[in-house]
């Protein structure tokens, strides 16, 4: 039972160091980010999956 009131805290505890972290990269990706309109920010949660199929070996390779 006790291991079960464990958990959430050691989850807020982790979410919470990774708040805290301002590392050059991140500051820099959140001024980018503030910069973009609505719709360049929807188009970063887009991802376009390229592969390919080699019918000698039957394999499929992802880039």
């Amino acid at each position: 039972m006790k291991r079960l009131h464990l958990v959430p805290l050691i989850f807020l505890l982790i979410a919470q160091i990774s708040q805290a972290q301002n590392n050059p990269a991140r500051i820099w990706a959140d001024s980018v980010f503030n910069t973009l309109t609505n719709d360049e920010r929807i188009a970063q949660l887009m991802v376009v999956r390229l592969s390919t199929y080699d019918a000698k070996t039957k394999t499929v390779t992802f880039f």
